[in-house]
C-alpha cells in the first residue's frame, strides 16, 4: 500500500520543479495530506507540511524523513546546502531499514541528487549510487530504471576515456538485466540512439526498435515517431514488406500527422498503394 502511495511522487519529485504556491489554511498536516500536496506538485507546501508532521512511530519517522528529503530537493531557490540536508535525511532512512520501498526509494533519490540536482552534477557518484541500488535490489522497479540511467551516463559521458564502441558493447551486454517493460522500452531506445551515433548497420538498429515496440508500453504520442522509424529502418535493412506494414500502420493511426504525405510517397516508391492504408483498421484511430 505504501509503495502505491509514494511511487508517483518518488520519481516525479526528482524530475519536476516545485510549483511554489500557498495552499488555503487547513487542519494540522498529516503524512497523507503532505503526500497529497506533493502529488499535486505543490512541493514548497508539501515540504512545509512534512516539517510540521509529528511522527507516531519509527516507521513513520522514516517516511517523514523521506518526504522531507524528496520535497526539499525542489524547494526554491535550490541550494547545495538543501541537497546536503536531503542526503543526510535519506541516509538516515536507509540506515533505519532493510530492503523495503523506503530504502530503495532513498537510494534512487540519492543517485538523482548526484546526477541532476546538485551543482555541479557528479556523474561518477551517480553511477556509483545507481550501481549500488542495482546490486542490492535488482528486480525493484526503481533499480530497473536505474539500469537505464546508468547506461545513459556511461555511454554519453564526456569524461570517460573508454572508446564509444566499448561503451556500446557494455550497453548491449547489460540489456539482459532489464526485465521490467517500461525500463526495457527506454533501454532499447537508448541502445538505438547510441547505435545511431556509431553508425551501426540498419538491421541492428531496426532490432532495437522492434524490441521497443514489443514492450507494448509505448505511449500514444510516441507511437507515430516509432512507426515512422520502424518503416525507415526496415526499408534501409531491405525488409520491404515490414517497411510497408509500418508505414501503413502509421497512416492508419495518425490521420492528422504532417508526415503523411512523405510516408505516402515512400509507400509508392516501395510499390504499395498508399490508398490501401486508409481502408485498413479504420476503427483503430490513434489520436496524435
Amino acid at each position: 500500500m505504501f509503495w502505491k502511495l509514494i511511487r508517483w511522487p518518488v520519481v516525479l519529485a526528482a524530475l519536476i520543479p516545485a510549483a511554489g504556491l500557498w495552499a488555503e489554511e487547513s487542519p494540522a498536516p498529516t503524512l497523507q495530506s503532505a503526500w497529497k500536496e506533493a502529488a499535486s506538485l505543490l512541493v514548497n507546501d508539501s515540504n512545509r507540511s512534512f516539517n510540521q508532521v509529528q511522527a507516531g512511530n519509527p516507521q513513520e519517522e522514516r517516511e517523514l524523513a523521506y518526504g522531507q528529503a524528496a520535497t526539499l530537493i525542489n524547494v526554491q531557490p535550490k541550494t547545495n546546502s538543501n541537497m546536503d540536508r536531503a542526503k543526510e535525511m535519506l541516509n538516515r532512512v536507509i540506515a533505519g531499514g532493510d530492503s523495503d520501498d523506503l530504502t530503495v526509494s532513498s537510494r534512487y533519490l540519492l543517485a538523482r541528487i548526484a546526477q541532476v540536482h546538485q551543482l555541479p552534477p557528479d556523474d561518477g557518484e551517480a553511477i556509483r549510487l545507481y550501481s549500488d541500488l542495482i546490486n542490492k535490489h535488482p528486480d525493484h522497479v526503481l533499480a530497473q530504471q536505474a539500469l537505464v540511467k546508468r547506461a545513459n551516463l556511461q555511454f554519453f559521458s564526456t569524461e570517460s576515456k573508454t572508446p564509444l564502441q566499448d561503451r556500446y558493447a557494455l550497453l548491449l551486454k547489460e540489456a539482459g538485466l532489464v526485465t521490467e517493460a517500461e525500463a526495457r522500452r527506454d533501454y532499447q531506445m537508448l541502445a538505438f540512439v547510441a547505435g545511431q551515433r556509431l553508425n551501426r548497420p540498419a538491421r541492428e538498429l531496426l532490432g532495437h526498435l522492434i524490441q521497443v515496440e514489443a514492450t507494448g508500453v509505448v505511449r500514444d504520442r510516441a507511437l507515430a515517431d516509432l512507426y515512422v522509424r520502424l518503416g525507415e529502418f526496415a526499408n534501409l535493412a531491405g525488409e520491404k514488406k515490414m517497411a510497408i506494414h509500418y508505414y501503413q500502420t502509421f497512416l492508419n493511426g495518425f490521420v492528422r500527422d504532417t508526415r503523411r504525405l512523405i510516408v505516402r510517397e515512400k509507400l509508392a516508391e516501395l510499390g504499395a498503394n498508399p490508398e490501401a492504408a486508409q481502408s485498413q483498421d479504420s476503427n483503430r484511430k490513434i489520436k496524435p
